[in-house]
């Protein structure tokens, strides 16, 4: 029962993010982002120097601390650490690292994490989902290690 009250609460606070009230907060926080607004207050000024306003050192305080974080924590993407401790273990985690690396190549993961990255540190709150199409164009045999194709119970490939 407490998986079914967790996941309920979750639910609860997507339905929360997605109402008027948050969309309307994103576009504020983009806006923000952006520095476009000449009111100031998203900006940080420089009042230590006496001048005048068009010498006045205006530096976007959101986008400057977001690019910074976003550069600091996900230099990186996210990389597989496998325990292998078994004696068949490294063969599984050869296989494992493999699909990764191939799934991280075809799914673009690394332009992924960091627009994923970005909207979360811009707003809070992110639901982001990767996905591709899997064609298949006809049927081909699984093929044994001795370069025949492995034959099922009635004997077809």
């Amino acid at each position: 029962m407490a998986l079914l009250e967790f996941l309920n609460t979750r639910f609860s606070v997507a339905k929360t993010f997605t109402k008027e009230k948050y969309i309307n907060e994103v576009k504020k926080c983009v806006e923000d982002y952006k520095c476009e607004k000449e009111d100031g207050s998203n900006k940080i000024h420089n009042k230590h120097i006496k001048t005048s306003s068009r010498y006045d050192l205006v530096i976007p305080y959101i986008y400057s601390t977001h690019e910074s974080i976003l550069s600091s924590v996900f230099e990186k993407g996210v990389e597989l650490v496998i325990s292998d401790k078994g004696t068949q273990d490294e063969e599984k985690a050869l296989a494992i690292k493999a699909v990764y690396e191939y799934l991280r190549d075809k799914l673009d993961l690394d332009t992924f994490y960091g627009q994923s990255a970005w909207w979360y540190l811009l707003c809070g709150f992110v639901s982001s989902h990767q996905f591709y199409d899997v064609e298949i164009k006809g049927q081909a045999p699984v093929m044994g290690q001795d370069g025949l194709p492995l034959l099922d119970e009635t004997g077809a490939p």
